[in-house]
């Protein structure tokens, strides 16, 4: 005569036996289910304007007095989605032409997206001038270089500053004030 405890081993195999073809009809029919199908991002079209943008770079001195001041300009077309570029280059020669210093300003701008009254766009910039103020000479002119990249915004219409750096050798400072002007 069996037991009960003996019988208990044997209705657990029966039990998990017979459970096996339920459980795999129902995943069967979990898995035939069909999915539904991917929402699409409904996306607003980009308008298709052209721009002007003015690039002014202003340095200061420690004072805060304006140094110099130059500007820059390039179109930009929104449909064309291309980057626009700016290349400057001046070469200046010191000891009697068998060296220069390179003065130049170049600016990038790419991804640019009307959003609200405003531009976005990446922008890069790099601008490297010379000094003759302290501790700089005539003879041997101090070389600043600074580069600037992120991505800005810049209110229509509005000059807005959007990278500012304090000079290393002496207390003052560069700034690149943009302007983003809309063509009709």
């Amino acid at each position: 005569m069996r037991t009960h405890a003996s019988l208990a081993p044997a209705a657990l195999i029966l039990a998990l036996v017979c459970s096996q073809p339920l459980h795999a009809h129902a995943q069967d029919a979990v898995q035939a289910a069909p999915l539904p199908p991917p929402q699409e991002k409904a996306s607003a079209p980009t308008p298709e304007h052209d721009y002007r943008l003015q690039l002014r770079v202003i340095q200061f001195s420690a004072d805060n007095k304006i140094t110099d001041s130059r500007s820059y300009s390039m179109l930009i077309g929104l449909r064309l989605g291309r980057p626009s570029s700016i290349r400057s280059d001046d070469k200046f020669w010191i000891r009697d032409g068998a060296e220069f210093l390179d003065i130049n300003a170049n600016f990038d701008v790419q991804d640019s997206l009307e959003e609200d009254k405003a531009l976005r766009f990446f922008l890069t910039a790099h601008i490297a001038t010379i000094s003759a103020t302290t501790p700089g000479t005539p003879e041997r002119p101090l070389r600043r270089d600074i580069n600037w990249s992120s991505g800005v915004t810049v209110p229509i219409g509005k000059p807005t500053i959007v990278f500012s750096s304090d000079n290393n050798a002496d207390h003052g400072r560069t700034e690149l004030e943009v302007t983003a002007t809309l063509l009709k």
